[in-house]
Formats: structure tokens, sequence, C-alpha cells
């Protein structure tokens, strides 16, 4: 995923925000050797839950960062700060369940865990 945050709240353990942005995924077919890229357009707003998490890696766009562990409430710093100055950050999810609500555009990002977290201003 990649874009802008808004909405950041924490409820029960959740990470709930909007996102307007991209969010993509990769996937190689079954016996391919060709990575196929599929993108979500979520310009116009995509609900996301994520479950906290106590360890994952932060940085910034030129790669300095590291490991964030034993500390569930950073990541939640980070995304309102992220809101605050409206920085595009690109995310890195683990297990995501993702819905694709049938007959509309909507799509939304239903639990996930952060592995990556990228913000140019990550301090």
């Amino acid at each position: 995923m990649k874009g802008t945050v808004t909405n950041v709240a924490v409820v029960d353990n959740h990470i709930h925000f909007q996102l307007n942005g991209w969010f993509w995924f990769s996937q190689y077919p079954e016996g391919g050797t060709s990575e196929q890229i599929i993108r979500v357009d979520c310009h116009n707003g995509v609900s996301v839950t994520l479950s906290q998490v106590d360890s994952f890696v932060a940085e910034t766009t030129d790669w300095n960062g590291g490991s964030v562990q034993n500390n569930k409430d950073r990541l939640v710093e980070i995304l309102q700060t992220a809101e605050k100055r409206g920085n595009i950050i690109k995310f890195t999810l683990i297990n995501p369940r993702l819905n694709f609500m049938s007959g509309t555009n909507d799509f939304a990002v239903l639990d996930g865990k952060i592995w990556q977290i990228t913000d140019a201003d990550l301090h």
C-alpha cells in the first residue's frame, strides 16, 4: 500500500484509518516465473484495519531506520505523524484479509499486520 492516511484511530487493539493512494500485490502464477502485479486504485479512499504488532521495520525513503520491537504504540505514532504532515507512506503487509465488494468499486483491507513501513520524514 502507498498513499496518505487520515482518520487514524485505535479500537480494541486494531488500528483503523483511510488510505488515499494505491494498494497492490504481486503474484507468480502457478508454474510461472513472471511476476504479475495487480493494482487497486484507492485515491477515493479505502478503509484499512490492521492488527497491532510487537515488531516491524520502519525506515525512511533512503533506507535509514531499523526494527521496532516490543512497542505497539510506535506504529500508531508513525501513522498519526504522517497524517498530521500529509506524508505519503508505504506499507508492506503480512497476511492481509481483503474484501472486494461484489457489484461495486469498493475495496477494503479487513485485517493485516505491518511488516515494513516507509516514511520520508520518519524520526
